[in-house]
């Protein structure tokens, strides 16, 4: 089985409406993009101010574990939604 180009298909992807292209190129098409996407700097890391505001939570945590509400608490008051 020969496989398709990158190329051909993103000109066929322009071309005709997805669903007309064969299963096994849509397939094809995937896995293409999917490793075009997991090849990307990693975009998933935290910013610098969501860093800081996790690390102060962590510590806040750590200072002080059983302050707060306990989960259970947090879903009765919110079960209403």
């Amino acid at each position: 089985m020969q496989q398709t180009s990158k190329s051909e298909l993103a000109a066929r992807l322009l071309a005709v409406d997805i669903s007309q292209i064969e299963r096994r190129d849509r397939l094809q098409l995937a896995e293409y993009l999917w490793h075009s996407v997991a090849t990307l700097p990693d975009a998933s890391k935290l910013a610098a101010v969501e860093c800081r505001k996790l690390n102060r939570r962590i510590k806040l945590y750590r200072d002080s574990p059983f302050t707060g509400t306990q989960w259970n608490d947090v879903k009765e008051r919110l079960s209403w939604y």
